[in-house]
């Protein structure tokens, strides 16, 4: 059995490879901004939540390691 030749050349392949990936990227992003903002009163608090335990997370580290005092 003869090697066969490939039907399209090795840059058209690598270039439909990238393509049905960027597109499945896509699907999956437009998904989730659509599942966004159908869940919109429920995202709202979790992201809000998130935010504010980031910027918090360093005002905790330094009120535990801050000395107390002997009142």
């Amino acid at each position: 059995m003869p090697d066969r030749k490939p039907l399209l050349p090795e840059v058209a392949r690598r270039t439909a490879a990238w393509c049905g990936v960027l597109l499945l990227a896509a699907g999956v992003a437009a998904v989730a901004i659509w599942l966004c903002v159908a869940l919109k009163t429920a995202v709202t608090p979790v992201l809000l939540a998130l935010l504010g335990t980031a910027l918090l997370r360093h005002v905790h580290r330094w009120c535990r390691c801050a000395p107390r005092s002997s009142a």
